[in-house]
């Protein structure tokens, strides 16, 4: 249960936060009782508690109402959490300074004001020509709108100071933490930590180009294991004229659907053929306009066109060339595609593969020809545009370079796993030293392992009777809580 506890404080943030005044505040048709359910320390916990109930309305969302062994569950871990907060808090006053709470309260007032002008100039219908008398009515409307929702500024900046307090000290703990020895990353760790990186994307990726570059896309990570084959292109992207590459994708487009429809008619013939009776409707026998048909003569000269149109600039381009000119000197004179701009691209190439799925097919057709390093292809029609490819590098298959910025990258990410880690052992430590005593109306709300192991099995047992289809969903108090340029040589 304990295993993401810190994800699960630090979402509390959204809690705190006054964001929710950018929005029409909600009310529910019955508001949470008054009823003490437990003391901490002294303080008390009721049922109307704002971070028990903001737990508990979230938990609810993925469960039965009707079912009140999950209904129990759903109580026991918002009144974990609701405590494990208070804990928190009760630490983090003793911790952030009058000047912390000082700024803190500064800081507020200023954002109040700004939230404030916002609202009068859009809901208030403010401009530049509007009157001294206008902006102060419009001014006094929406501080008695937003206090009729339940917000003043007092309440803002109380709000505020709870937020930054909770999180000054989470930071001020978390930095006192990755002091420690024993928080420290070693250099065997990093090691450790990238080899099991790499087993675990070639697991999922083995040989397969798709995967390699899905992947990717779907995790929002770069894969740290490359199957072999790929190669590094870079590429010159010259603009055309709009109505020639549009006459070309079209005619294109209507020749593939001509051969489709003439593939399928062949297909339906031989059925036929085969003692298959083919029926034929009225309608279908009506005369219906057809398009002129599209030949592959009519694609090629559209595809020529295009070429001619930018004639001029692929031979100053080949001039260049031939006079000892660096291809990655004129992407930057003639290129047009924005990711030939960033440095990424422009130093290692696009990983181009001859199975690749994330290219225009000719892209990678075209790639696939180059011969040796260095190599430049022969101009080629893509819907971006005409490209000129360059055969930059071979990339090796298998683990990716540990360089030292990723070697900086992993420590950085392992030491924040580590701070983390024992910040929930620190947490774990006050609460379990912390003075809890239980009103009869919290019993319910009580944190029971035995009832939650016995919730779990009976979980798994529908689990195995049930169709996942038709499975009910139940709540995942520890599931984790959770921008790259595309090449313009996608499909």
């Amino acid at each position: 249960m304990k295993k993401r506890l810190f994800a699960l404080l630090m979402a509390l943030v959204l809690v705190f936060s006054v964001s929710a005044l950018a929005e029409t505040a909600e009310t529910t048709e019955t508001a949470p009782a008054d009823t003490l359910l437990a003391t901490i320390n002294g303080e008390e916990i009721r049922e109307n508690n704002e971070i028990l109930q903001s737990y508990y309305s979230s938990y609810l969302d993925s469960v039965d109402e009707g079912n009140a062994h999950r209904m129990e569950i759903v109580r026991m871990y918002s009144m974990d959490m609701a405590l494990h907060v208070a804990i928190i808090m009760q630490r983090a006053k003793e911790i952030v300074t009058e000047e912390d709470l000082a700024a803190f309260t500064e800081t507020a007032r200023s954002e109040w004001a700004e939230i404030i002008d916002s609202y009068v100039t859009y809901y208030g219908n403010v401009t530049a020509e509007s009157t001294e008398d206008e902006k102060a009515a419009a001014r006094a409307d929406v501080l008695a709108d937003l206090e009729a929702q339940g917000w003043t500024e007092d309440l803002y900046i109380a709000s505020y100071l709870e937020s930054q307090t909770y999180t000054t000290f989470i930071e001020k703990e978390l930095a006192k933490l990755g002091e420690l020895p024993e928080n420290a990353v070693s250099d065997a760790d990093v090691q450790a930590a990238f080899d099991e990186r790499v087993k675990e994307d070639q697991e999922v990726i083995g040989d397969s180009p798709m995967m390699y570059e899905y992947y990717p896309q779907f995790t929002g990570e770069d894969s740290y294991y490359i199957p072999e084959g790929y190669r590094g292109i870079t590429h010159i992207l010259l603009a055309v004229d709009q109505d020639l590459l549009e006459a070309w994708t079209d005619l294109k487009a209507r020749l593939e659907e001509a051969n489709t429809a003439t593939e399928s008619e062949d297909i339906a013939t031989e059925t036929t053929a085969e003692g298959e009776t083919a029926e034929t409707t009225e309608a279908s026998a009506e005369p219906t306009a057809t398009p002129e048909p599209v030949t592959q003569e009519m694609v090629d000269a559209a595809e020529q066109a295009i070429l001619d149109s930018v004639a001029d600039k692929l031979q100053e381009i080949r001039d260049k060339l031939a006079a000892g000119a660096v291809f990655e000197d004129l992407i930057a004179e003639y290129g047009t595609d924005s990711g030939m701009k960033q440095e990424q691209y422009l130093k290692n190439g696009y990983a181009v593969h001859k199975d690749s799925i994330m290219y225009d097919s000719r892209f990678t057709e075209a790639a696939a020809k180059l011969e040796k390093v260095g190599d430049v292809s022969d101009p080629v029609v893509t819907s971006f545009g005409v490209h000129l490819l360059h055969y930059l590098r071979d990339i090796p298959g298998g683990a990716i370079e540990l360089t030292d910025a990723l070697k900086d990258e992993i420590r950085s990410s392992l030491a924040t796993e580590n701070q983390e880690a024992a910040f929930n052992d620190l947490v774990e430590q006050w609460y379990n030293e912390a003075n809890i005593v239980w009103a009869d109306a919290g019993e319910e709300w009580k944190f029971d392992e035995a009832k939650i192991q016995a919730w779990a099995q009976e979980s798994y047992a529908e689990a195995e009777e049930t169709p996942a289809a038709d499975a009910e969903a139940t709540p995942a108090p520890e599931a984790e809580a959770e921008a790259s340029s595309t090449p313009e040589v996608v499909e």
